[in-house]
């Protein structure tokens, strides 16, 4: 049932940008659309277990792809109903609707590479004195990131200087995070660490993970 939806929203996708660009080829858009999010879809599912890195950039791109549909999806849906009260001119609304999809999926994958630091303060009544936990979670490390992202990672935890580093699932996301050197940086941290999984490294390989 997903996968048809899925299918299907892309069919919708194609089929909607080519009458608005007034394209006369009635099936090569909304084929085009099934066949990438298809594509992408199998990539992702290839990648978990793979350490090729073919395989790794077709994962990556295809998660682009697929944030571009999603993106296009929307805006198409919301261009629908903006048509139900007013008239807009095709082409360049689809025109539209296609740029913005394009800086919504850059955009993403920027923000995809930074990290971002939020302190709360957390009242415990039986607590004695301050205690600074510091809590890390869904790193991701995989095709999209690896060693070089997690050593960011572990030097801000080190810079925040806590008394406590909770690392709290989803550290890896395929097989390429468990190869011998990416998660070396998790020795320099300064602090006592804890790990707990989380759905992604019982995807990939739990014992070897938790190894």
């Amino acid at each position: 049932v997903v996968l048809l939806a899925i299918a299907a929203s892309a069919y919708y996708t194609g089929h909607r940008l080519r009458v608005l660009l007034d394209l006369s080829n009635r099936w090569l858009l909304p084929v085009i659309f099934i066949v990438v999010v298809a594509g992408a879809l199998v990539a992702a599912g290839l990648a978990v277990r793979s350490t090729n890195s073919l395989v790794g950039t077709l994962y990556v791109w295809g998660g682009y792809a697929i944030t571009l549909q999603a993106y296009l999806l929307i805006l198409l849906l919301a261009h629908y109903v903006i048509q139900l009260g007013w008239s807009l001119p095709p082409k360049g609304s689809a025109l539209v609707i296609i740029a913005l999809a394009v800086v919504a999926t850059l955009a993403g994958s920027i923000l995809a590479f930074r990290f971002s630091v939020r302190e709360t303060e957390i009242p415990i009544s039986k607590l004695n004195g301050e205690l600074r936990v510091l809590q890390i979670s869904d790193v991701h490390l995989g095709h999209h990131r690896g060693k070089d992202y997690l050593e960011k990672v572990v030097a801000e935890a080190n810079r925040q200087n806590p008394d406590l580093v909770l690392i709290t699932g989803d550290l890896v996301d395929s097989d390429v995070a468990l190869l011998p050197g990416v998660l070396d940086p998790l020795s320099t941290l300064t602090t006592p660490a804890y790990f707990v999984t989380g759905n992604h490294e019982k995807t990939v390989d739990l014992e070897r993970a938790l190894a």
